[in-house]
């Protein structure tokens, strides 16, 4: 008799004009996550990056994949195997490494300036020291020996599987990625755009031309972003800090 009398409210709702046609609980977490999201994009430490590269033209999942070593970030991923790892690729994306310029900043007294000790030339921010001239190898090298390396990789597997037929222009797949903005020492907004730790999706387009299988596109790319991000930060970073602290 209760159950008879109870009243079932029944409403449509709507969002900006638009017939919401999921139920409440998540559409609001949705809601909620985007805003998030949007806000996160527009932090004016992301202004370089966005003028030359739309968020929409990052793979997100092969980036968040590389930086918390997992597709989303969860409580589970908080394993102390990586923390030190996960927390210099966290610094990265979120520019706060403690170059000179940053320390400086948050303490003055004892960092008088922000002057590169290296090569006495600018200010040792969060760009020039992938960039300063007293780098014993620079980024543009470490990328072409991993794309030379990853194909490399690519060419004896297919040799392996098709009696030593190929099947894929390799050079022609080579020069593509090469004359790739992100590979190119020149144009810094793009170099940063890997050194922060995101896999643009241009990379994989690259690999799809060329009839890489598909099933294999995304882990390569994802696997040689992820290179060029350990290399750089072994063979300039830690250099950098050992000569520096």
């Amino acid at each position: 008799m209760i159950e008879q009398n109870w009243k079932i409210d029944e409403f449509n709702l709507y969002w900006d004009k638009h017939l919401v046609q999921t139920s409440l609980r998540p559409f609001i977490r949705k809601m909620v996550e985007t805003k998030n999201t949007i806000k996160w994009f527009n932090q004016t430490r992301f202004e370089k990056i966005w003028n030359i590269n739309q968020p929409r033209t990052i793979n997100w999942e092969s980036t968040w994949h590389n930086i918390f070593n997992c597709k989303k970030f969860t409580k589970s991923s908080r394993v102390f195997n990586s923390v030190y790892d996960r927390s210099y690729k966290i610094k990265l994306l979120m520019n706060e490494l403690p170059t000179l310029e940053t320390l400086h900043k948050r303490n003055p007294k004892l960092y008088t300036d922000s002057m590169c000790p290296r090569c006495q030339e600018n200010n040792e921010d969060q760009i020039h020291i992938w960039m300063c001239s007293a780098n014993k190898t620079s980024v543009t090298e470490i990328s072409h020996i991993e794309i030379h390396s990853m194909l490399e990789k690519i060419k004896n597997k297919e040799k392996n599987s098709n009696n030593n037929k190929e099947t894929i222009n390799y050079q022609a797949l080579k020069l593509r990625l090469l004359n790739l903005p992100y590979f190119n020492h020149n144009n810094e907004a793009c170099t940063l755009v890997l050194l922060r730790g995101f896999v643009p999706s241009e990379i994989q387009t690259c690999l799809e031309e060329q009839k890489i299988p598909k099933s294999k596109i995304s882990k390569l790319a994802k696997s040689l972003c992820k290179k060029i991000l350990e290399k750089s930060k072994e063979k300039i970073w830690k250099e950098r800090c050992d000569s520096v602290i």
